[in-house]
């Protein structure tokens, strides 16, 4: 995540799986990606970004696990929003 301005105090946001902005980028832009099984994708620290004072940019590792039911042949996406932010972060 980067923000347009160094805050003045560590501040926060979560990462999530938005599953309805798949549905909404599909009919968009007329595709079909299926959404890739959730209980597959893991984002470390519980998906909490932190972004420390002094710095305009933080990082999450996003863990992406094969399992049976994910097929070779089809295109997925992962629609990953960002939720629960700080006040300071619009």
């Amino acid at each position: 995540m980067g923000l347009s301005k160094v805050p003045t105090e560590s501040t926060s946001a979560k990462v999530n799986i938005d599953a309805a902005w798949l549905d909404t980028y599909n009919k968009e832009h007329e595709t079909d990606f299926e959404l890739y099984p959730q209980d597959l994708v893991t984002f470390a620290n519980n998906g909490i970004l932190t972004v420390k004072t002094n710095t305009k940019s933080a990082e999450i590792t996003m863990t992406i696990r094969a399992g049976e039911g994910v097929q070779e042949d089809k295109a997925y996406a992962i629609p990953v929003a960002i939720s629960n932010q700080s006040s300071d972060i619009t």
